[in-house]
């Protein structure tokens, strides 16, 4: 990444990790990491200056955790 480079990342909020199957796409697991805010954004405050957080809650089973980020030189 280019030095003051910014980057987005989004991903749902959790704390589990494994493999799971979509309904959708059956015979197809994929591995999944879901993590709290306050655990990534640990990780990310190593490398990046976090810009601009949101938490997007559309239900209780669907939390999204959103993160604009600049590379810390």
């Amino acid at each position: 990444m280019k030095k003051d480079g910014v980057f987005f990342v989004g991903m749902k909020e959790g704390d589990s990790e494994g493999y799971q199957e979509n309904p959708r796409y059956p015979n197809h697991r994929r591995y999944i990491s879901l993590y709290e805010d306050q655990e990534f954004r640990g990780l990310l405050e190593k490398y990046f200056e976090i810009l601009h957080m949101s938490r997007v809650m559309i239900d209780k089973d669907h939390v999204y955790l959103n993160y604009l980020c600049k590379v810390k030189y």
